[in-house]
C-alpha cells in the first residue's frame, strides 16, 4: 500500500479516537490491509509533517500501551507550552477503540448486532444484568462525558437503549441488514427527552424547576447541560428550568451542586431527591457491606 494512503487512513482514525499501535494494526486487518506494526508505528512518527496548523499529536500512557489521538490546538495557548491535561473521566483504555470502528462500520452497513455479553449498569439500560443474547440495531455511536456510547433499537423490547461501550464484552455483526430511517427518528426522540444519556423513569417529559445560588447560576448558564434549559431571576432568586425525563443521570447530576440548589417541582423529583438523602445517611451509620443498587429499581424483599 502506498504511504499516502496508510498516512490517510491514520489521520482519519485518530481525528475520531484514541488508539494504540496495536489498535491500529487491527483496523487496518479489517480492512484487509497487510501492514506491520512496526510499519504504523514509523508512519506515526512521521504524522507530524501532515497536521494542519490547527491540529497536534498527542499520546497518553495507559496499562503499559501508548495510546494516540490527534487533537485540536487550544485557541487561548496553541502551542500547549503551559497547557497540561488532567484526563479526568478519561476511560482507562483497552479494546474501546476497535470497538467503535467496528460499530461505526455496522451503522454505514445498517448491520444488525448481536450482543451477548454486557457488563455493569452504566446507563439504567442494563440495569437488571441480563445476559442473554439479543438483537441490537445500532443507529449512532455517543460522546458523552468522554465516554463512548452506542446507542440504538432493541426489536424484541421494542424501546431505544444506550450502552458505554465499554460494557459490551461480547457482540457479534450480521449479515442481516435493518431500515434505519423511521427508528433513527424514535431514537434522536428519546435522546432529546433523557437528560444525558441515562434511561428515564418513565416516558413522561417533566416541567423541572430547579432553585440555584446566583454564583452557581452564573457558572450552570455558560455551560450546556439540555436543550431546553433557561434560567430566570424572579423575586431575587434565580431559577433553571428544564422540560426532560427524570433519570440517575439528573439526580446525580443535582447532588453535584451540594448545598447550592433547592428542588422545587416536580414532586416525583424532589421526592426521589430526598429518598437519596436518606439513603445516603442510612449508608453513613451501617456496617454491612455495600451492594450496588440503582434507586430506581425497587429492592427485592
Amino acid at each position: 500500500m502506498k504511504k499516502s494512503k496508510r498516512i490517510s487512513i491514520l489521520l482519519n482514525q485518530l481525528k475520531e479516537s484514541k488508539l494504540s499501535a496495536y489498535d491500529l494494526h487491527t483496523i487496518f486487518k479489517n480492512k484487509n490491509i497487510n501492514i506491520s506494526i512496526r510499519q504504523i508505528q514509523r508512519d506515526i512518527n512521521e504524522l507530524e509533517n501532515y497536521l494542519d496548523k490547527t491540529e497536534i499529536l498527542d499520546k497518553v500512557k495507559s496499562e503499559k500501551k501508548i495510546f494516540y489521538f490527534i487533537s485540536k490546538k487550544s485557541k487561548l495557548n496553541a502551542d500547549k507550552l503551559n497547557s497540561i491535561e488532567t484526563f479526568f473521566y478519561y476511560p482507562i483504555e483497552n479494546e474501546i477503540d476497535t470497538s467503535i470502528n467496528l460499530f461505526d462500520t455496522a451503522i454505514n452497513q445498517r448491520s444488525t448486532i448481536i450482543i451477548r455479553l454486557i457488563k455493569n449498569d452504566l446507563t439504567g439500560d442494563n440495569s437488571n444484568f441480563e445476559f442473554e443474547p439479543f438483537v441490537f440495531y445500532p443507529i449512532s455511536i455517543i460522546n458523552h462525558r468522554n465516554i463512548k456510547y452506542i446507542g440504538g433499537w432493541n426489536p424484541q423490547k421494542k424501546q431505544i437503549q444506550i450502552f458505554g461501550i465499554n460494557q459490551i464484552s461480547e457482540f457479534s455483526i450480521e449479515d442481516k441488514k435493518f431500515k434505519m430511517n423511521k427508528i433513527k427518528q424514535k431514537f434522536h426522540e428519546e435522546l432529546d427527552k433523557r437528560f444525558g444519556v441515562t434511561k428515564n423513569i418513565d416516558e413522561n417529559v417533566y416541567e423541572i424547576k430547579i432553585e440555584l445560588s446566583k454564583v452557581l447560576a452564573n457558572f450552570i448558564k455558560s455551560h450546556y447541560w439540555h436543550k431546553t434549559q433557561k434560567i430566570i431571576i424572579k423575586d431575587n432568586k434565580t431559577f433553571l428550568f428544564l422540560k426532560c425525563g427524570i433519570n440517575r443521570e439528573l439526580l446525580g447530576w443535582l447532588f453535584q451542586w451540594m448545598y447550592n440548589i433547592r428542588v422545587i417541582e416536580p414532586k416525583i423529583l424532589k421526592d426521589y431527591y430526598e429518598k437519596t438523602i436518606k439513603e445516603i445517611q442510612n449508608n453513613s451509620v451501617s456496617k454491612t457491606p455495600l451492594v450496588y443498587r440503582n434507586i430506581f429499581i425497587e429492592k427485592e424483599k
